[in-house]
């Protein structure tokens, strides 16, 4: 149950082996990716599509900042990764956020904002609907808005001015 490179890219390489971007019907294939990475329309049947792979990518980044599988046995009922993020942010997002990402003096932060922000993005790459996700784009706008951010923060913290 855990993320493989060959989740991400599904789209294009479906679209690469069979000429033309997404021509075939999904019934002639098995899930596509990992448990608990695939975008829920893989489920229903719908075509790979590079939302899907968004999909993908947003529940890779609140693993990875919360510490938890989209797959734990504590995902129950109409509770998942996407949920507990989302109805956390703001206010209790750093209550979910993996303590190992950050020390104790993060909270009210640059470095808060930082990973708050990320997790924002987390949750709108996941959206249960394609057509509600965020574009890759603008995910690595926002992403680069963040870096800056956090480096200006690392920058001025070393230096004594926060």
């Amino acid at each position: 149950m855990t993320a493989h490179i060959g989740d991400f890219g599904l789209a294009k390489i479906v679209s690469t082996i069979s000429g033309e971007a997404m021509q075939f019907p999904s019934t002639s294939f098995a899930i596509k990716g990992s448990i608990g990475y695939v975008a829920p329309e893989y489920g229903m049947g719908e075509p790979v599509s590079i939302e899907g792979d968004v999909y993908s990518y947003g529940i890779l980044l609140l693993e990875m900042f919360t510490g938890k599988k989209p797959t734990d046995d504590y995902f129950k009922d109409e509770l998942n990764l996407h949920t507990l993020v989302e109805r956390s942010l703001p206010h209790k997002a750093m209550e979910i956020v993996d303590s190992s990402i950050l020390s104790e003096d993060a909270r009210g932060s640059f470095k808060e904002y930082c990973v708050i922000s990320v997790l924002r993005i987390g949750v709108a790459c996941s959206m249960e609907l394609p057509a509600e996700r965020i574009k890759m784009r603008d995910v690595i706008s926002e992403l680069e808005k963040i870096k800056g951010i956090y480096e200006q923060g690392e920058m001025e913290q070393n230096q004594g001015m926060l």
